[in-house]
């Protein structure tokens, strides 16, 4: 099976593309830029899978890419990601996240080979609030959230209009190694290699999430393939991704990290411009339960050690791999 994969030299894209290419999946990789290539490199991927390197805004670029590499499912990951710097730009944000869906999505009907897609959207989508169902009704309201629930409704008007077998995922707080955006997880980590004091901003703790490792989000991915190869579809249009482990605050996660070290410091200072974010956030899982029900296994069934053991792990690559974070 070909496997179109976008924003593939990103954290979470890149680390997909691996496992894909390690499970037997022909990856076809798309990139903005070259010099984007980092995690590439260092997965370890050059000459296991293609890459395309082009803007998807560019009907051009995308409509020759599909009908030159002919995939059969596409997992859309490219994405401005980072609420600060959504706002700091919120028109590049827009152009990025919306016109490149509709771009794409565009392409893929044009093209006879495709028929599936997975989309990558954001828990934030549903505005503030514990326990959100897909059901719920999404109520974004900065730049990063609006844009990623319009890439939703993007993606359902194709799928109920021109019948494209399409799901949109909607994950927690995602973290692993190859981050290099400016997330708690990875600056902590930074900080703490750096014998620096770990940050917490005042408020950090009223500041609630879920976090998933990288191994776990793509459990439910690999889950998702077999599902829609065996059922030529998808179990449901939108699902909640995250752990049955109950939401921390951002200065408990980080505390939790500089245990991991000893002789770490904190500093709590105030943050020098506002961000506007949500203060709790956590997701309903039902529907995940059920896609895992067969299997016995599932990423909710999993002691809060576990959050620690995979912090512990992504610590130990950050260790390992100080070359690729110090260039950053």
């Amino acid at each position: 099976m070909k496997i179109l994969v976008t924003g593939a030299s990103g954290f979470v894209g890149s680390f997909v593309s691996k496992r894909l290419v390690e499970d037997g999946e022909r990856v076809i990789g798309v990139t903005r830029t070259l010099p984007c290539k980092d995690n590439i490199s260092y997965y370890d991927l050059e000459g296991k899978m293609e890459v395309a390197v082009g803007d998807l805004t560019d009907s051009y670029f995308i409509e020759r890419t599909l009908n030159h590499y002919r995939p059969n499912l596409i997992l859309h990951f490219a994405a401005m990601a980072i609420v600060k710097q959504a706002q700091e730009n919120p028109v590049l944000t827009f152009r990025s996240n919306i016109c490149g869906t509709w771009t794409l999505l565009e392409a893929v009907r044009k093209c006879s080979s495709v028929k599936g897609f997975i989309g990558m959207s954001t828990d934030k989508v549903y505005g503030e609030g514990m326990g959100k169902r897909e059901e719920d009704a999404m109520n974004p309201r900065h730049p990063y959230p609006v844009s990623k629930a319009c890439e939703d409704m993007l993606i359902e008007a194709y799928l109920h209009t021109y019948t494209l077998p399409a799901i949109v995922m909607r994950p927690c707080n995602i973290f692993g190694p190859g981050d290099w955006h400016p997330r708690v997880v990875p600056n902590t980590i930074k900080n703490m290699l750096s014998n620096k004091p770990l940050i917490i901003f005042e408020g950090d703790n009223r500041m609630f999430r879920q976090y998933i490792d990288l191994d776990s989000f793509y459990s439910v991915i690999h889950i998702l393939i077999r599902y829609w190869e065996k059922m030529k579809a998808f179990p449901y249009d939108v699902m909640n991704i995250a752990t049955g482990l109950q939401p921390v605050s951002t200065e408990d996660v980080v505390r939790l990290i500089g245990s991991l070290r000893s002789g770490a410091k904190f500093k709590v200072v105030k943050r020098i411009e506002a961000v506007k974010e949500i203060s709790e956030q956590s997701l309903d899982i039902t529907r995940l339960k059920a896609l895992f029900a067969a299997t016995d296994s599932g990423p909710w069934r999993q002691p809060d050690e576990f959050f620690k053991t995979k912090l512990k792990e992504t610590v130990r690559w950050y260790d390992e791999h100080r070359d690729y974070w110090r260039e950053k």
